[in-house]
């Protein structure tokens, strides 16, 4: 239910055929699936008004996590942008809605100005598109840095680390079957032969797509690639399937582009990428 999956609601619309809006079933099931996406979203921007008056269908920090990856110290990763300051005791600290961790409490002590949640959403966003204007070369250089960390075999925590896991706890999982490192590879190998398979491969593609491109606007952690994981998984599965078939039959042709592509895999998700806890 996070906001950035209401954008695959664009792959499920673009997989509809040319003239499917004239099928009963298919007006039928793409109402169906606009139901289930308001059912989800409903419950938090009715609580979200009784709060604030306002309409917020998932959240308000929309602006303030665009400048996170938007702002003169963007690293491509989490960056803190908001002072650090004590935790406050009482009503204030339990309210919901309440300002000292989401930059309105800063704005209000240092420039005296008292916003409500989409006016911090708006004023952060604003801080964001005039950095992003600024210098557009750097923004792309920025976004493609982003992008790379996105489909990279290393892990950029947030709010807790694995690598501090397992030096107390022991291994999380299997060594490396366990990791990025090696579905990111087959997901993307597995994109490469979505052609000729039915909508649903080109639906997981569409996925990866859709929440890379959702998510390179703002900042790369742990916590946000997790949501690729399905569609990942889909596509890791089709390329199984292809290195199964070139394995056990006689197509070197078939074994080239199977070699090839998760080649390929492998060698994006292992390029050198910055490491974020140095």
């Amino acid at each position: 239910s996070r906001a950035s999956s209401a954008l695959l609601l664009v792959p499920a619309a673009v997989l509809l055929r040319p003239g499917a809006w004239r099928s009963r079933g298919t007006v039928v099931s793409v109402g169906s699936m606009l139901a289930g996406f308001l059912i989800v979203a409903a419950p938090a921007a009715i609580r979200n008004h009784a709060v604030s008056r306002e309409w917020i269908p998932f959240t308000y920090n929309f602006g303030l996590n665009l400048y996170v990856g938007n702002n003169p110290k963007a690293s491509g990763s989490y960056v803190p942008v908001v002072d650090d300051r004590p935790a406050v005791i009482g009503d204030v600290a339990l309210r919901d809605g309440g300002g000292e961790l989401d930059g309105r409490d800063q704005v209000l002590r240092v420039e005296h100005v008292a916003l409500s949640p989409s006016g911090s959403s708006a004023y952060w966003a604003g801080k964001a598109w005039s950095h992003i204007r600024a210098p557009p070369a750097e923004t792309l250089v920025l976004a493609v840095r982003k992008l790379g960390m996105l489909w990279n075999r290393r892990e950029y925590p947030q709010i807790e680390n694995l690598d501090e896991f397992r030096q107390g706890a022991g291994p999380l999982g299997w060594p490396w079957l366990g990791t990025f490192a090696l579905l990111g590879p087959l997901a993307l190998a597995g994109a490469w032969f979505t052609r000729g398979y039915r909508a649903p491969a080109a639906f997981a593609t569409g996925y990866l797509l859709v929440m890379s491109l959702g998510i390179v606007p703002f900042f790369v952690i742990d916590r946000y690639r997790h949501h690729l994981i399905p569609g990942a998984a889909l596509l890791a599965g089709i390329a199984l399937e292809r290195i199964r078939a070139a394995v056990s039959g006689h197509d070197w042709r078939g074994r080239w582009a199977v070699a090839v592509a998760v080649g390929c895999g492998l060698f994006v998700v292992h390029l050198p990428a910055p490491r974020m806890d140095d």
